[in-house]
């Protein structure tokens, strides 16, 4: 939503050129867009970053932003496997292990908007709270398909 609304053209710029064939493509926030996310949200994240970055052997990987691109093809073996809630990490593990290519773009449209990306207690200590129990699902779900 932010990316249509904000980035509109740098959005239809990256679609415009995303050429996908057999290969689930996270798509992840630059460095500039991922600061502006609150300390919650960023700090707990960098966490499941660097896990993420091992496990797919990808450095710097953003895996939580919610972005991701796939060919109808990779759509078929995600939706046959799909059982989790988290599908950040669930579907490019799903990926991996159904020996797709999982590849990463950094891009510039996914800054955070409080209108559309709030959560309850952002910016307070509160707010660490979901966002952790947010890691450790996703943690779950690597050691799942481990």
């Amino acid at each position: 939503m932010v990316a249509l609304l904000n980035r509109n053209l740098e959005f239809k710029n990256y679609i415009s050129n995303l050429n996908l064939k057999n290969e689930y493509r996270i798509i992840g926030r630059n460095s500039k867009d991922f600061e502006s996310y609150p300390d919650t949200w960023s700090e707990t994240e960098r966490i499941t970053n660097k896990v993420a970055a091992k496990i797919f052997k990808i450095d710097n990987v953003d895996l939580l932003a919610g972005c991701c691109a796939f060919n109808s093809n990779v759509g078929e073996v995600i939706a046959k496997n799909s059982t989790e809630l988290l599908t950040d990490t669930e579907w490019p593990l799903i990926c991996q292990d159904s020996h797709i290519m999982v590849n990463y773009d950094e891009v510039s449209f996914l800054p955070f908007n409080f209108q559309y990306n709030k959560g309850r207690n952002d910016y307070d200590w509160l707010g660490y709270i979901p966002r952790l129990k947010l890691a450790l699902q996703a943690f779950e779900s690597f050691k799942r398909h481990m």
